[in-house]
């Protein structure tokens, strides 16, 4: 019950303050350099979103409101499109055991964190292994961008477009692999 009256307050305050956002920042997130490693059935790749919690997420991630990041993936070789994929990284705040959740919707693996900066870090972690048939293909492309949902706050009835927060520009990244070198 105190959880509950604890969540709405914080949700309140959250809503109040990104309305008025006078000292808004925004973020600009960009991508790491990927580690990106071909093999006879696919690609694996891994990297980080970087610069993208810096500024006015804090009390988003400390609302108690499932937060995610959408993660996209494309590989296309010449101009056909040969694989779409779409994977959820989320986290939220628990009341009752005072520590982050994030879950890896690609690895569906869940994880406790115990401070911000580590939970910027996990949210924005990137590993996936993207299965393709690679008889035939040399050269593929590999874009990957990300997102950010439109998330509700319950305690005022509104919606807030999270993308907002990264100036509304998603980060994007293209990756060039040559599937026939050696490995």
């Amino acid at each position: 019950m105190l959880n509950v009256l604890f969540r709405r307050v914080y949700n309140s305050l959250l809503a109040f303050s990104i309305m008025l956002l006078s000292n808004y920042t925004g973020n600009e997130p960009k991508f790491s350099n990927f580690f990106v490693e071909a093999f006879e059935n696919g690609v694996y790749i891994r990297g980080l979103l970087l610069d993208a919690f810096e500024n006015d997420f804090e009390e988003i991630f400390n609302s108690g409101i499932l937060t995610s990041v959408i993660y996209d993936i494309e590989v296309v070789h010449g101009r056909s499109n040969i694989l779409q994929k779409t994977f959820v990284n989320t986290a939220i705040w628990n009341f009752e055991i005072d520590r982050w959740i994030v879950h890896y919707g690609e690895e569906n693996e869940t994880i406790f964190v115990n401070s911000y900066e580590d939970l910027k870090r996990y949210i924005s972690f990137i590993e996936t292994f993207v299965f393709f048939d690679v008889e035939g293909i040399d050269i593929v492309d590999i874009s990957i961008s990300a997102r950010l949902p439109v998330i509700h706050i319950p305690s005022i009835q509104k919606s807030i477009d999270l993308m907002v927060l990264w100036k509304m520009k998603a980060p994007q990244a293209k990756i060039n692999i040559n599937m026939k070198v050696p490995r």
